[in-house]
């Protein structure tokens, strides 16, 4: 494979300076170069390794009016509705109270190393769901929370400026930042504007190749520490370590479970009980309880405790998002040495700056994961072809798989088999493709079991042909996923009437527009979107933003057969006026979103200036006088 992810995503270009380091005692201003790294809800870039060139929107300030810098980073879900559909993927709930679930992340490169003394992001639409900002510290080549507040219901319409002071707080220079937000308070979509970040220059006294030396050398001599630990508990372990500080052939011993004994008896009072004279059971039960970090801590305090930690049972499901900081080789090493029977992991996120080796994970794999039905590997920069072999060849009791974010990492492997997919009920690929012989040998083989597949993305599969798969294999399938996911025609929404159990379909920005309007007429189309909505009574979800030639013909139909419908976008379709609103409303009682994109009551322009503008290469452009209406509602009782 040509190079790594991290360092075809340029995040490791730095460039020569000076040998001395340090504060210069110069005053700088500057905004964000480009976003180097995010998470896969946000809309910021087709994929999030490569073509970086399209970020450079972010070097000049915007205003609320331009839209086209103002959508840089668009979250796709917001509110709680998205949990709430079929599609949902089970989600590892956290063990730590102070833990603010987040929801996405987007990290961003300065043009100069700077001394931060201030952030100022102008935040265009829905601000309030900014959770965290972490600064990274290239001198110790480690992430720092400088700033964090609980996420606010601000859903006015008006744009807001953060400004953030950090003072004497930060002392370290930097060149990258993180922002991290939590979309749980929000109603509608959130857009961010520009970030300036105002500080003293620094200059950083070495290169690419000094970084990287001292990457390897911890790394290295991390791994000779942890290999002496392990020979104490064991004198069987076996940690083999390179000269590159790579742990290749790792092989740790599974922990004894060793009953739990009682301590010598002390003096106490009679019939007085203490911890220790519970039953082993309970011990595990309550230990099962607590997050990772205490769990690690735990195992210090003594030789019982110990034993009691080590226990696998404890370790069923694992939650590693919320370290994505401190999630190394090293960690997973000494994680490898407890939780040999994982049922769920979330890792995503995880590998910033080499800090995880595709060789561990593979070992991490082969020794955690052969039981593990739940797995959540979303924008891993360490997760490569060679893993994704691995995984699905290791991990045979699969049933939800997320693997988002990747772009075109596993477009090119033809003669791949998904091994895993046996038993699989939801599969999600958002802006990652895949090979279509890959995609054909998963339909295949999950069969009747597949429930949900998500391929939203801005790639280009052939629909047509995957609706004829699914119809073929998977006819109990209950949700589609084809955000922004080219082609799909009229064609493959007829085979979609074979699979009668639909529950949510997302079908925005996914259409061959030349092929929508040149096979069939007018009439055609109706009678497509009569016979789909027929088949599919039990819709609840319905997205069809920017489906040309859809109008109030077709949602008559819908409002005709899908009564039981929460959740409408008709984004970027036009014909709709102000007077549709109360029928909509009153065809569906349990309707809690809808938008839809509408003619502006106070803009009356002549007929022929209403036609939209279609641009072949992405999506159609409506008029000026169009308005889009977004709106929530509680379920009638």
């Amino acid at each position: 494979m040509r190079g790594s992810m991290a360092e075809r995503s340029g995040i490791w270009n730095f460039t020569s300076v000076a040998s001395s380091a340090g504060p210069t005692g110069k005053m700088v201003a500057q905004y964000a170069k480009s976003i180097v790294f995010s998470s896969i809800q946000g809309r910021c870039n087709n994929n999030i390794f490569d073509n970086l060139d399209a970020n450079t929107l972010w070097q000049r300030p915007v205003t609320r009016q331009d839209s086209a810098l103002s959508t840089d980073f668009s979250p796709r879900k917001f509110a709680s509705l998205w949990e709430t559909v079929p599609s949902a993927l089970e989600v590892i709930p956290s063990r730590d109270a102070n833990y603010i679930p987040v929801h996405d992340f987007f990290v961003i490169e300065l043009t100069h190393c700077v001394i931060p003394t201030q952030i100022t992001i102008n935040q265009v639409v829905n601000p309030g769901a900014l959770t965290n900002i972490w600064v990274y510290n290239i001198a110790k080549l480690r992430w720092s929370r400088v700033w964090s507040n609980p996420p606010t219901n601000d859903n006015t319409k008006k744009s807001r400026t953060l400004c953030i002071s950090f003072s004497e707080r930060i002392t370290f220079g930097t060149k990258f930042m993180r922002f991290e937000f939590n979309h749980s308070l929000l109603r509608n979509r959130i857009q961010f504007g520009v970030i300036e970040v105002s500080g003293e220059k620094y200059i950083l006294g070495c290169s690419l190749k000094s970084l990287s030396t001292v990457i390897t050398r911890n790394k290295y001599y991390a791994l000779k520490a942890l290999k002496r630990e392990y020979e104490k508990c064991n004198a069987k372990a076996i940690i083999t370590v390179n000269v590159d500080g790579l742990a290749e052939g790792a092989r740790l011993p599974l922990p004894d479970r060793r009953i739990f004994e009682n301590p010598a008896p002390q003096k106490r009072p009679p019939n007085a009980l203490n911890l220790m004279d519970l039953p082993y059971e309970l011990h595990t039960k309550i230990f099962s309880y607590l997050d990772l970090k205490t769990l690690f801590v735990a195992s210090s305090v003594c030789k019982q405790i110990y034993n009691l930690v080590m226990d696998p049972q404890i370790y069923k499901e694992v939650n590693l998002k919320m370290y994505w900081h401190l999630v190394d080789d090293v960690f997973l090493l000494k994680l490898a040495h407890r939780a040999t029977s994982i049922r769920k992991l979330d890792i995503s996120w995880c590998g910033w700056h080499g800090s995880v080796t595709p060789a561990i994970f593979m070992y991490f794999i082969r020794r955690c994961l052969q039981r593990a039905t739940h797995l959540t590997i979303n924008a891993c920069i360490f997760f490569t072809m060679e893993c994704f072999t691995v995984l699905t060849s290791v991990c045979e009791e699969l049933q939800e798989i997320s693997l988002s974010g990747y772009g075109q990492l596993f477009a090119k492997e033809k003669h791949f088999v998904f091994a895993a997919a046996r038993s699989l009920r939801k599969v999600d690929f958002f802006r990652t493709e895949i090979h279509p012989s890959v995609l054909d040998s998963l339909l295949r083989s999950s069969g009747r079991s597949l429930e949900h597949l998500g391929l939203g993305s801005s790639f280009s599969y052939d629909l047509d042909r995957v609706c004829r798969k699914i119809a073929k294999h998977n006819p109990e399938i209950r949700s589609l996923d084809f955000y922004q996911t080219r082609f799909l025609t009229l064609a493959g929404v007829l085979e979609l009437t074979k699979c009668p159990k639909l529950e949510e379909v997302d079908f925005s920005w996914s259409v061959d527009y030349l092929a929508y309007g040149r096979t069939l007429s007018r009439v055609e189309i109706h009678e497509v979107w009569e016979t789909f909505f027929s088949t599919h009574k039990l819709l609840k979800k319905v997205f069809i933003a920017g489906m040309p030639k859809f109008d109030e013909e077709c949602v008559d139909s819908m409002m005709r057969h899908c009564s039981q419908i929460q959740q409408i976008d008709l984004k970027n379709i036009r014909g709709f006026t102000s007077e549709f609103f109360p029928r909509l409303r009153a065809a569906f009682a349990n309707l809690q979103f809808f938008s839809i994109s509408i003619r502006d009551p106070t803009y009356c322009p002549p007929p022929t200036a209403e036609e939209a503008a279609v641009d072949h290469g992405r999506r159609h452009t409506l008029p000026s006088h169009y308005i889009t209406v977004a709106r929530h509602f509680k379920p009638k009782t």
